[in-house]
């Protein structure tokens, strides 16, 4: 609503400026165009700026929904990242298969947090939405030594993620 507002009053000042400039005993039509190229350049501009925020909103709120959705892949793993530094529950890594499983479901997990960051990096998502959004559970990644060490090692290709907890220390 509030573009379509922009818009118009953006078309009823260029129909100013032309009809003053027509009505004008000094009228030159060259300066009315750039006159109404520059009204139109500095609408588009707002236009973009405000839809790129909106898609910025979109992407933080459609990984928010991902990360917390009641059936979301990542709800074991913030259950067990989600204690103090270190205490893992011993019982949750007890049998070989249960242990290569969490450690499939750690690796999805921290493709999602490096994903966020990338976007992070790309302009795509805001620091504050970051922030706003995740910052609890990238915190409870720096709690944990193992996870430190699994994220930092060179070929799980974590780059991004890496640099974002080293930023946040």
């Amino acid at each position: 609503m509030k573009l379509i507002r922009d818009l118009f009053l953006l078309i009823l000042l260029a129909t100013v400026v032309l009809v003053l400039f027509h009505y004008c005993p000094f009228f030159r039509p060259q300066e009315t165009y750039y006159s109404v190229g520059i009204i139109a350049a500095i609408g588009a501009l707002i236009t973009y700026h405000r839809n790129s925020a909106l898609e910025k909103v979109k992407w933080a709120t459609a990984l928010h929904r991902e990360f917390f959705a009641s059936d979301s892949p990542y709800r074991k793993m913030r259950a067990l990242l989600d204690c103090a530094a270190d205490t893992i529950k011993k019982e949750s890594l007890q049998e070989k298969d249960e242990q290569e499983d969490i450690e499939e479901d750690l690796v999805d997990y921290l493709n999602f947090f490096e994903q966020i960051c990338y976007l992070r990096q790309k302009g795509f998502l805001e620091a504050d939405d970051v922030k706003s959004g995740f910052s609890y559970y990238l915190d409870c990644l720096k709690r944990h030594e193992a996870v430190r060490n699994y994220i930092a090692t060179k070929g799980n290709s974590f780059e991004n993620l890496s640099r974002q907890l080293s930023r946040t220390n």
